[in-house]
């Protein structure tokens, strides 16, 4: 025995270990995390000390990507306003100029690590609306590396290792320059821009020392461009203000300096259509440029600078070109057409030849119009290959934020090969399609609304595809194999990723059919870009997208609900102006139908949901389902009214959404107790409305609680959320009495304070009036004010969430200088012949009325918490038998997880080494403590972060205790919540074999010990 107790001692150890780490995996298996960088605006690419693509994108995002999948190295994300206007890269360093000029940044490329930062004040305040004057380039003094940054007339240069300001100077320039355009030589730099009087180029060449080397002012006939200048090795190019001539002066040699030589864009470019809005594309080689008209692309030729030469014209408003880039095989330029399968020409600028003709139709789309995604920006990016070998690929940005790398173009056919390629009769070359090495959807860097839909219901058909592509049984033991490398510590990067690629494809949760707990659902998001993509929720990957481009949606709402699980769900997206609706299939994108809608603009702007759903027949949805005439099985059509800002004598009836005979039928049916409510911010006015059963909208109540001069402003709005399930009507306290929940689905929460701006506190001696913050509960059909709340000493900004009988709010309290939140429980009068056995075996029926007169007991009280919150929500589930828990989304991109049981004002005061009563510990009532409790293991997003987070949206399982999360900024995050744990789900690594094995033992055992008691028995009589 003394010998086995160490064993065994060791054989608990080794099970509770095991259970811990399988507890931890499985939080990561129910969970994803996607991290994007935004549309990318610059690039740049250094092979030192590795191979990598350096961005900047319109997120105030700096990043690292890796070349060979795409995946983020790193990445930086910068405050609100600190856009970062220039991006360079040399010796394993990154360098930003960013916030309009105020901040230089200098990171390690490898890591990513900031190295230094130079605040530089800003550019000057300019005049006539014109953007900041500044430019960033890097230049070589000798050993050293300088950063030059130009801001207004200041040139200003620093030391690439450690930011130390080396010189400074001012350029000779009266007023307020143009945009000052520099560019570094060998170890000069020229520093170019639009004199005020928009008559003259000044011109100034400097030394890497900051001594002015030379200096000119190049004249024009004409008035010049601010803004369109481009500057090469041996010329400077500037574009008229009328846009109609384009004129260039030599940098270098004998007629440096001397007046403009002007050229008309007609005659430059006599196949363009239109030759109007001329821009350069940024970024140029040393004696050729990219110019953009209104109806095509034009490559230029400064060489000499004594005049301008067209190189190649590509004619389409849609087609797009890469800045010029100087090579070891001369100056290259791309051209992209986006018509057909978006083809991508590479040709020599020098002489305008194609050297590749390139065919990508995997980044080729279609918008709703029919009309091609077409390409944003393009750059060609130098590599260094193994082997030292230099490579030139296209990075590719597309209208809808798609970021795709191509690949290097000595892997790609030549363009003489395709034209060999060509038909006898001229007909052109099929090109051989080119697949992008990598693509990031970007636009999912911005979505703005987020919607859970089932997924198709299990068939034949798809189990049949699911099982068709299930690896075999040699691959499922090399699995195992692996599995079992890996347990041992020595599985090798490359099978990690077959293994992780091979429990992909054998996931369940992975199924592209919805299961019967409720997990497997889809995502649909709306993004700024005008996309609306379906993801899955077993890890994120996208089942299909639709680009509506200018037409692009607010937000997704429920549409046709099918009860039939055969059919098919739809859903609506509603356009921005409410002129439009587009109903999509939800299992595949496609689109249903297109509702329009007659109105004013100006007049209408809410769109609110009716109460219910019309029942309509699934072949005709604008037929009202009829059990002996329908043909097909009855679907739930939810109904959406455009109502008007103010009910108006002219325009004091509703649009109903679909428009039909159903649907009006409907609202006949529900308008007594269908009411809606508007906010006028402006006026500090909220306004309720009732609606007659032939549409007419009448106002029934306004409340001005933030009037104009008063210095206060609405700073919060919130309702309850639709379709909440409650479990109970009453709460039962500690000693068995009841008290009835106040469930009125129309109340409202209205946060009334000082603008955010104003001042934040009183000075000392002050005679000003102390800021305070009052929170109004409302009905929303009669106006009456339920609870008003003044929270003397504070302010907004407010945040707020409604749930069931209560409302928690988060605002700033200035007196204590910390954050508070605050929480207020309605009920009602209890009925005295009403008892908790009544409540849990009759069916006791307590209806609540706006209408009623009853006054409304409301308990309240106030917590400190030491968590900035950006936005409130809170756990929903099937029945809402599940404790609550609110979700409070915090600045630094993270979802915390509170215990409703924390904020409830019936927490009872204790004395210091008090014990709760029985009644206390009856009711779950936590004793009281003026701050609310933090742990960090109660974050639902993990270790992990959503960087610029800006929603979050839970959804109900079919299982009760669990609830899903998908939360929405920079990143997506995902994951399933079990605020009472999984009381009704069986863990995944619950041991079934062990189970079975158990069951058949005891029948063994069971078996065996009766045969030995029938023989002892029979034993004993024969004796």
């Amino acid at each position: 025995m003394l010998i086995r107790a160490p064993a065994i001692l060791v054989l608990v150890l080794c099970t509770v270990a095991s259970v811990h780490s399988l507890s931890q995996e499985q939080a990561e298996r129910y969970t994803w995390h996607q991290q994007f960088v935004g549309k990318v605006l610059q690039a740049r690419t250094d092979n030192r000390p590795r191979s990598r693509i350096y961005v900047a994108t319109e997120k105030n995002v700096v990043a690292a990507l890796s070349p060979k999948d795409g995946s983020i190295a790193w990445r930086k994300v910068f405050g609100q306003g600190d856009a970062i206007s220039h991006l360079e890269v040399d010796s394993g360093k990154v360098f930003t100029l960013s916030g309009r000029g105020t901040m230089l940044r200098a990171f390690e490329a490898d890591s990513g690590q900031m190295l230094w930062a130079a605040p530089l004040g800003g550019p000057p305040s300019s005049e006539g609306g014109y953007p900041p004057a500044m430019d960033l380039v890097l230049l070589r003094a000798g050993e050293a590396h300088l950063v030059v940054a130009a801001l207004g007339a200041t040139v200003q240069a620093f030391t690439a290792a450690k930011g130390k300001s080396v010189w400074t100077i001012e350029l000779p320039t009266a007023g307020s320059p143009a945009p000052v355009q520099l560019l570094a030589a060998s170890e000069t730099l020229w520093a170019a821009a639009v004199h005020p009087s928009q008559r003259e180029v000044l011109l100034v060449e400097l030394s890497s020392s900051g001594d002015v080397l030379r200096q000119a002012a190049v004249a024009s006939g004409m008035a010049l461009s601010r803004e369109q200048l481009a500057l090469t090795q041996q010329a400077v190019a500037v574009v008229s203000e009328a846009g109609s001539q384009i004129c260039v002066a030599p940098l270098t040699g004998s007629q440096a300096g001397q007046q403009l030589q002007c050229l008309d864009l007609k005659a430059l470019l006599p196949e363009a259509e239109h030759a109007s809005f001329p821009s350069f594309v940024r970024g140029a080689c040393a004696s050729h440029a990219v110019l953009r008209v209104a109806s095509g692309v034009a490559v230029l030729s400064l060489e000499g600078g004594s005049s301008v030469g067209l190189v190649k014209y590509a004619d389409g408003g849609e087609a797009a070109a890469s800045a010029c880039l100087d090579t070891a095989q001369g100056p290259l330029v791309a051209l992209t057409h986006p018509r057909g399968n978006f083809t991508l020409e590479v040709f020599s600028a020098a002489d305008g030849s194609v050297l590749h003709h390139i065919s990508v139709p995997q980044v080729a789309r279609t918008k709703m119009d029919d009309k091609p995604v077409s390409l944003d920006r393009a750059w060609l990016l130098p590599f260094r290959q193994a082997g030292g070998k230099a490579s030139v690929r296209p990075l590719l940005v597309l209208e809808d934020h798609t970021l795709a790398l191509l690949p290097p173009l000595t892997s790609l056919p030549a363009a003489s090969a395709a034209a060999a390629a060509a038909g006898d009769d001229g007909s052109p070359a099929v090109l051989p399609p080119v697949a992008p090495s990598w693509s990031r959807l970007e636009a999912l860097a911005g979505v703005t609304s987020a919607l859970l839909v089932d997924l198709p219901a299990p068939s034949p058909e798809h189990e049949a595809s699911w099982q068709a592509r299930q690896p075999g049984l040699g691959a499922s033991l090399h699995a195992q194999l692996l599995t079992l490398k890996g347990t041992l510590g020595v599985l090798s990067p490359e099978e990690a990723q077959a293994l992780a690629a091979h429990r992909g494809a054998t996931n369940d949760r992975l199924r592209p059919t919805r299961d019967p707990d409720g997990f497997r659902k889809q995502i649909l998001v709306v993004t700024e870009a005008g996309k609306v993509v379906s993801l899955h929720t077993g890890d994120g990957r996208v089942l299909w997208q639709q680009d509506f481009g200018a037409t692009a949606p607010s937000r997704l709402v429920p549409w046709l609900i099918p009860t039939d699980p055969e059919d098919v769900v739809e859903v609506a997206a509603l356009h921005p102006d409410l002129d439009s609706l587009a109903s999509l299939d939800a299992y595949t994108g496609e689109l249903s139908t297109v509702h329009t809608v007659d109105f004013e603009k100006d007049t209408f702007g809410e769109v609110v949901q009716l109460p219910g759903a019309a029942l309509v027949d699934s072949e005709d949805p604008f037929t009202a389902y009829n059990a002996s005439t329908s043909q097909g099985e009855p679907s739930q059509q939810r109904i959406y009214a455009i109502v008007p800002r103010t009910a108006r004598e002219d325009e004091d009836f509703l649009r109903l959404l679909p428009d039909g005979p159903p649907t009006w039928s409907h609202l006949r049916a529900v308008a007594a107790n269908f009411s809606y409510w508007t906010v006028d911010r402006p006026g500090g006015v909220v306004r309720g409305y009732g609606v007659s059963p032939e549409g007419d909208v009448q106002e029934r109540w306004a409340a001005v609680l933030a009037p104009p001069g008063s210095g206060l402003a609405i700073l919060e709005v919130a309702e309850h959320a639709s379709r909440e399930a409650v479990q109970s009507q009453a709460k039962v306290l500690g000693d068995g009495s009841l008290k009835f929940k106040y469930l009125n689905s129309n109340t409202l929460l209205v946060a009334v304070g000082p603008p955010a701006g104003s001042a934040s506190q009183r000075q000392p001696g002050s005679s000003e009036e102390e800021p305070s913050l009052t929170v109004y509960l409302l009905d929303g059909v009669t106006g009456k004010v339920l609870h008003a709340q003044m929270h003397k000493g504070a302010r907004g900004p407010v945040h707020a969430v409604l749930c069931e009988h209560w409302a928690v709010y988060h605002f700033w309290n200035v007196e204590q200088h910390r954050w508070q939140m605050s929480v207020a429980e309605l009920y009602v009068p209890t009925p005295q012949d009403v008892r908790l056995l009544d409540l849990a075996f009759t069916d006791v029926s307590f209806q609540i009325s706006s209408w009623d007169t009853q006054d409304v007991e409301v308990l309240f009280a106030s917590f400190f918490t030491r968590l900035p919150v950006t936005q409130l929500d809170v756990t929903r589930t099937a029945h809402g038998i599940t404790a609550r828990q609110l979700l409070l989304s915090t600045p630094s991109g993270q979802v915390y997880m509170m215990d409703k049981r924390f904020l409830d004002p019936r927490r009872p005061g204790l004395a210091p080494g008090a014990k709760p009563t029985p009644e206390m510990q009856a009711e779950g009532l936590v004793p009281y403590v003026e701050e609310l409790p933090f742990s960090t293991l109660m974050y639902a997003t993990l270790d992990k972060q959503v960087q610029g987070l800006r929603g979050v949206v839970t959804e109900p399982s079919a299982l009760e205790s669990t609830a899903l999360m998908f939360a929405h900024g920079l990143d997506l995050f995902y994951t399933r919540l079990s605020p009472s744990k999984t009381f009704d789900l069986l863990p995944d690594d619950f041991p079934y074999a062990l189970l079975v094995l158990i069951v058949v033992g005891m029948t063994a055992a069971s078996a065996v010990l009766s045969t030995l008691n029938k023989r002892a028995v029979l034993k004993k009589k024969w004796e």
